[in-house]
């Protein structure tokens, strides 16, 4: 807009970068310009003309804009915490995570592919973290400002995801971790709900939640696919997927030693412990049990699920060893005790 008025005849100014300000000023006093938090920004239909006119005059310096402004968020956010940060430390901070969803709603305007897959990778992480708004932010106002008439801006490929993504991106994000009938939805309005149209809520979240997922494959290795693979498992149809999920999330998981901090590690790694077992994995369960146990030395649970693992190898005088380690912490676990007993006979 600065290089409109720069250009323009109609205001009187000389045509000068030296008279840049005064530009500023005459904006602040427009009747399209508002002033809230402490910022002047345009009023919405101002901007929604304005980037409608931006992109009609000139689609490709549209898109290059937003990169811009995508890669100048993402400076901010890598000075307050570099790139190399381990997780989940950037995730904890408020001020790095506003500048992380800036640079996600600009990039999903300019970066193409890339941007939305920095999305995608983005739902997973902070979905796994329980910071939601990381992802939810961008697409609230994504979803606000997309009209019929200029759902263009977006990329194709990107509209048509938020198109069959709300409720993913809305709230069915919290049962990602779950499978799909291992949970259910509280209306508060319930008792007016119909069981039909109860099901059929679960259904729709099933299948946007599918819609993320589907990208899963399409990511760069790292914390994201590791954990969308985990997620992704639980909702294949066929066991040879699952299998093919799991291993894929074990190796992701593997790689990670210099991107997560000890304990994020260890939930990952337990996670696909149990996940392993569940589908009589029982060497590869057993080899996350242990690499959960290296992150934390003496976490019960991953002695009991270990010996658990053990059991099933028919590897018994060690399968009592990690039980014995169970009962040292938990003098009074009758889990343990119960399998013990097992690994006896």
């Amino acid at each position: 807009m600065i290089r409109v008025l720069l250009g323009s005849q109609d205001l009187g100014r000389q045509q000068s970068i030296d008279h840049t300000e005064s530009y500023f000023e005459w904006l602040k006093r427009s009747d399209f310009v508002e002033f809230s938090k402490g910022h002047y920004r345009l009023d919405d239909v101002a901007r929604d003309v304005f980037r409608q006119s931006y992109f009609q005059d000139d689609r490709n310096q549209f898109r290059k804009t937003h990169a811009l402004l995508a890669d100048y968020f993402k400076q901010q956010a890598d000075e307050l915490f570099p790139p190399q940060s381990l997780l989940p430390d950037p995730y904890e901070d408020a001020e790095w995570r506003g500048l992380i969803t800036e640079f996600l709603y600009y990039s999903l305007f300019g970066k193409g592919r890339e941007g939305f897959h920095h999305y995608i990778e983005q739902v997973l992480i902070a979905a796994y973290l329980r910071e939601p708004d990381v992802f939810i932010t961008p697409f609230a106002f994504i979803s606000a400002e997309l009209s019929k008439e200029n759902q263009a801006l977006l990329p194709g490929a990107t509209n048509k995801f938020f198109k069959h993504a709300v409720m993913a991106l809305g709230f069915g994000w919290f049962f990602l971790g779950q499978p799909p009938k291992s949970y259910k939805l509280k209306f508060e309005d319930e008792d007016e709900l119909s069981e039909k149209t109860t099901e059929a809520l679960l259904r729709g979240v099933e299948a946007s939640l599918q819609v993320v997922l589907e990208q899963v494959d399409n990511l760069s290795d790292g914390v994201g696919k590791c954990i969308g693979l985990i997620y992704k498992c639980l909702r294949c149809d066929r066991p040879s997927q699952v299998i093919d999920s799991l291993l894929q999330a074990k190796i992701q998981a593997e790689q990670l030693d210099t991107h997560c901090r000890p304990k994020l590690l260890h939930s990952l790694f337990s996670r696909l412990g149990s996940s392993l077992f569940g589908i009589k994995r029982y060497q590869e369960s057993l080899d996350c049990c242990e690499q959960a146990l290296e992150l934390w030395k003496g976490n019960p649970q991953a002695f009991f699920s270990k010996g658990v693992a053990l059991v099933n190898l028919e590897r018994h005088e060690e399968a009592l060893e990690s039980y014995q380690k169970v009962n040292g912490k938990r003098q009074n676990s009758s889990n343990a005790w119960r399998t013990r007993v097992a690994a006896n006979y």
